[in-house]
């Protein structure tokens, strides 16, 4: 009998499989776990024969820093230390390390984040790593018409060297120096290999957002 695959060129074939992310458990008053899952198309692998012969398989390793991150930059809003309009900028994702973390910036939500946007020397006005501060309001803070739990960076420290944030001039007890950035991730969504968090690009469609601005100044006085 002729083999199925007779007369055709060795390669990969496309089959679906699904993938599950699994969020880890977190003790926070606002938070629950969930699962979700998805679809995505992976190679099936060749048959034997066409699978290139290796000296050494037994001793071949992957480095880790050579395993991917599908979500290498984030659009993140920058609020700018002079009142001009807000923008949007697209960053890099910096993975937290035990070695990298101090509580008392982020009360811990950095490590739980497992990496945050690289925002540290963004310009004139922004903070240094050292002098950053990490705040939150989650979807069940804000409300029914909110999807996402949302992030401030910024400088809360008056003797840092920068200009109090004009954006935030009229916001009774803000505490902003320096450029500000948002950014936003949905409720205790993770990824299920690396466990970090899974965010969602910022547009331009936030600021439009009824609650938008009061979500902004209720960041800039925590």
């Amino acid at each position: 009998m002729e083999h199925p695959n007779a007369g055709k060129k060795p390669g990969y074939q496309s089959r679906t499989v699904p993938q599950y992310r699994t969020s880890p458990s977190y003790a926070g008053p606002n938070s629950y776990s969930r699962t979700t899952s998805q679809y995505y198309t992976v190679p099936c692998q060749p048959m034997m024969a066409d699978l290139p012969v290796r000296e050494n398989p037994r001793t071949t390793k992957v480095p880790a820093a050579k395993i991917p991150n599908a979500e290498a930059t984030l659009k993140v809003l920058q609020i700018p230390c002079d009142g001009s309009h807000m923008k949007l900028i697209s960053v890099p994702l910096l993975v937290i390390s035990p070695e990298i973390v101090e509580s008392n910036h982020s009360d811990g939500l950095e490590s739980h984040l497992r990496h945050v946007p690289k925002l540290c020397n963004k310009g004139a006005m922004s903070f240094e790593w050292h002098s950053r501060s990490l705040d939150t309001m989650s979807a069940a803070q804000l409300g029914p018409n909110w999807k996402e739990d949302y992030f401030m960076y910024k400088c809360n420290d008056s003797k840092a060297g920068l200009k109090a944030n004009a954006f935030f001039a009229r916001v009774h007890g803000a505490r902003v120096y320096g450029d500000a950035f948002v950014f936003r991730m949905e409720p205790d969504t993770y990824d299920g290999f690396t466990g970090r968090a899974e965010y969602v690009d910022m547009d331009h469609g936030f600021a439009k957002q009824t609650g938008a601005m009061e979500l902004l100044d209720n960041l800039a006085v925590l």
